[in-house]
């Protein structure tokens, strides 16, 4: 059996407006509660190095620490994307 490919349009997402209101959440929500630090497990996948990209716009990159909690089995290109990921939010630490 053979499917059609069926090409639906792309969502129009203004995605400068997401990210704006992504980082606000993130830093209204520490705020609310009084935390002015984030530590976040990374793995090099989309979904952590994300997050770490926008906690780290949110409170500054000096005020979240990633640390590397690759899945056992991944594969060599996604250690060292979070291994980048991790030294890219505080070079200095």
């Amino acid at each position: 059996m053979k499917f059609n490919r069926i090409d639906y349009p792309r969502p129009l997402i203004n995605s400068a407006l997401v990210r704006r209101l992504l980082v606000a959440f993130i830093r209204n929500e520490f705020l609310k509660v009084g935390v002015k630090r984030a530590v976040l497990g990374i793995s090099g996948g989309v979904d952590s190095s994300l997050s770490a990209m926008l906690a780290a716009e949110a409170l500054g990159a000096e005020n979240v620490l990633g640390i590397r909690m690759p899945y056992r089995h991944a594969a060599s290109h996604i250690q060292a994307a979070a291994r980048s990921c991790s030294r890219s939010l505080a070079p200095a630490r």
